[in-house]
């Protein structure tokens, strides 16, 4: 063990520990699947000596602040950054959550941990406003057991030693209504039985000003459902899409096998009878289920007839896209509007997908001329495309402008996004990475700085793949998490999020400060709106511009927030 009593040594070593790359510090080098190699392990080992002699003189109960972006193992302790917790300062706006993240460990015993927040001031914070959650270590498909699935605080959450738990508290005013002022509180943190007790002073503020709906943001992240799923009926799909409204996912994919399906033809070549139960329980479950939380909040569907534009039909003389084919749709395109109705949806509520990210073949021989199909029988039907394929040609472009709505390419693809915007329609963007809970993966920038990434570039929708998906289910301890969905099925809890869904959520609404700052701009004249856009894009270039600062989103949120302060509200 070293021990660094000078300070110049011990400032100067925890800069070289971070210039090499520090972060990840190990209480036992040995035991993690992450020692990769010797100098991994010399570094972990400076870094760990840093933080031990940081926090020696605190007895055998360490809290910290840890980088709630980073990956961690079980024995992640603090970072060469890191101090003790002395206090918590949370702020927030109406209508949204927020968290406040901190990390507990004891380097030489097995701790019993007892969480808990109490009000302290006349102000009370509602108990229903306040929630714990500890991140449960889950086995990625390296083999890593990373924290990222959340789970509820109901007693004692068990830490053995040499290691630590991450804890999340949720303020919630989006579905509590929180008066504006302060709430101050105190952390409790121990182990009762062995007489370890820290009390952490804190305060809650919440700004003079609510968040707009989160229906200035169309969010497609791919929620799949499939009744054969573990969230695809029942009351794990209503927790599912109660959830999807409390944090802005406001469209449900619903795949080829749930649309309404022709059971046959005749001899004048009329549809003889439908399928359509399944639709129709898909829309009035999921809308019974949207309304059950409060908020005037939009749920909106997009029905996959991929593979199906022959809609399972098979008769001599009819081929997509003949006469007869389209004789054919144009009954089935009628039947399947009628159905949507009839289950509460209004037109604007839906919108149909032909393929999925389609290469420049499938997008000449099906896409494109099924969307012309479908335009000139119904011109007011809506419908999405997810390529980032650029057309070669010309006139196929043309056509491609004009028969779809939405366009819904992957990010990052700077080429694609300019050729798109030349048709005038509205861009969504998604992303679309795996094994994202590993060591060494920049959550911030994928899930936090997306916000930005889609303020900067005037994107007007966002998706991620995926909240949830039928085919991707694992068992919640499986050995084969790709780490791709934002929520996870436990055998006792049911839905729970991740990690990194708290992260999605946080850039979400970082787009929505923006709006508001705008809105609030808007009821003063041009001059405030010129001001309002001259900090807006500062902010844009500054996180774009250092991604790897995790700490620049707060601080401009924070500026935004005083901002609409200062312009008032009618």
């Amino acid at each position: 063990m070293i021990i660094l009593k000078n300070s110049f040594f011990r400032d100067l070593l925890r800069l070289f520990c971070a210039w090499i790359g520090g972060g990840l510090v190990m209480w036992h080098p040995s035991a993690g699947a992450q020692q990769s190699d010797p100098a991994t392990h010399q570094q972990n080992e400076m870094v760990d000596a840093i933080s031990r002699e940081q926090f020696a003189g605190d007895g055998a109960l360490w809290v910290w602040q840890p980088n709630r972006y980073a990956n961690f193992v079980r024995q992640t302790g603090p970072d060469s950054q890191a101090g003790h917790l002395k206090s918590v300062a949370v702020a927030m706006a109406g209508n949204e959550f927020r968290d406040f993240v901190f990390t507990v460990g004891a380097p030489d015993r097995e701790l019993a941990l007892d969480i808990v927040l109490r009000p302290t001031g006349r102000r009370t914070l509602p108990p229903q406003a306040v929630a714990i959650y500890s991140a449960e270590y889950l086995k990625n498909r390296r083999g890593e057991e990373t924290g990222d699935a959340l789970l509820p605080v109901n007693g004692p959450v068990q830490a053995p030693a040499g290691q630590s738990r991450q804890f999340w508290v949720r303020f919630d005013a989006r579905t509590i209504d929180l008066s504006p002022g302060q709430y101050p509180f105190e952390l409790v943190i121990g182990d009762e039985e062995q007489g370890l007790r820290k009390v952490i002073p804190g305060a809650l503020e919440v700004w003079d000003f609510r968040l707009p709906s989160y229906d200035v943001l169309p969010n497609n992240s791919y929620a799949i459902f499939l009744a054969k799923s573990k969230l695809g009926a029942g009351a794990a799909f209503r927790q599912a899409v109660r959830h999807m409204k409390l944090y802005g996912l406001n469209h449900m994919f619903v795949e080829p096998p749930e649309v309404v399906r022709p059971t046959g033809l005749d001899e004048q070549w009329r549809i003889t009878g439908y399928e359509d139960e399944a639709v129709i329980h898909r829309v009035t479950e999921g809308l019974d289920a949207w309304n059950e939380v409060s908020g005037n909040d939009t749920l909106n569907f997009i029905f996959s007839i991929s593979g199906f534009e022959e809609l399972g039909l098979q008769r001599e003389g009819y081929a997509f896209p003949n006469e007869r084919w389209k004789l054919v749709f144009a009954q089935w395109l009628n039947r399947f509007k009628n159905v949507l109705a009839q289950a509460g949806l209004d037109d604007d509520q839906w919108m149909l997908v032909l393929r999925d990210e389609a290469d420049e073949a499938a997008l000449k021989s099906v896409e494109i001329p099924l969307a012309e199909a479908i335009k000139s029988l119904d011109p007011s039907i809506r419908i999405t495309c997810n390529t980032s394929t650029i057309l070669s040609d010309e006139s196929w472009s043309m056509r491609f402008f004009k028969a779809f709505d939405v366009f819904q390419p992957h990010l990052g693809l700077d080429e694609t996004l300019e050729w798109l915007r030349s048709s005038g329609k509205p861009i969504w963007v998604y992303q679309c990475w795996t094994d994202l809970p590993v060591l060494g993966k920049d959550l911030h920038h994928y899930y936090r700085g997306y916000g930005w990434d889609m303020i900067d570039k005037g994107f007007t929708g966002t998706g991620l793949w995926t909240y949830y998906s039928s085919p991707h289910d694992r068992p919640f301890y499986g050995e084969d998490s790709q780490g791709c969905q934002l929520v996870y099925f436990h055998p006792e809890h049911g839905l729970v999020h991740s990690r990194r869904y708290e992260m999605f959520r946080e850039g979400m609404d970082d787009y929505r400060y923006v709006v508001a700052l705008r809105r609030a701009a808007e009821r003063r004249g041009a001059e405030a709106v010129q001001a309002a856009e001259t900090l807006i894009q500062q902010a844009v270039r500054d996180i774009t511009t250092h991604p790897q600062d995790h700490k620049r989103p707060e601080t401009w949120r924070v500026r935004i927030a005083e901002r609409i302060l200062a312009l008032g509200s009618d």
